[in-house]
């Protein structure tokens, strides 16, 4: 991949949108992509838990015609975060259902490729911290 993206001269583009704040990731990917040789390169955040406007809206960053890769974060508690606890798991059901059809819908149109990575539980990450 890094080849071809050397003859085109074109500058690659890994778009991010999350549910939940992933600029912290920035450093990480940016390692990364120039270990990999995706040079030039360009790390794009989409603006905070805009995952569904960004996989509907026609002129959004994932829409974006430039060599790259989309990778969406989901962290599927925060889909039920604003909800009373009896109703988080309907709640986080109902969003992943909408999820899966925007994202059906949004791979239609799409240009590039689209990874979509699932993020642990908070209470998950703090406990393997401690």
């Amino acid at each position: 991949m890094a080849d071809k993206l050397k003859k085109t001269s074109k500058e690659f583009v890994l778009t991010v949108t999350a549910n939940f704040t992933a600029e912290p990731v920035g450093d990480t990917l940016r390692f990364w992509l120039d270990r990999l040789g995706l040079q030039p390169a360009k790390l794009e955040f989409s603006p905070y838990n805009q995952v569904f406007q960004e996989l509907m809206a026609p002129d959004s960053l994932l829409t974006s015609s430039e060599p790259g890769v989309n990778l969406l974060l989901i962290r599927l508690e925060d889909w039920g975060r604003e909800q009373k606890p009896e109703q988080h798991a309907a709640a986080i059901s109902t969003a992943a259902r909408e999820f899966i059809e925007a994202l059906k819908a949004f791979a239609k149109r799409a240009r590039g490729r689209q990874y979509c990575c699932f993020a642990p539980r908070r209470r998950v990450c703090r406990q393997t911290r401690n």
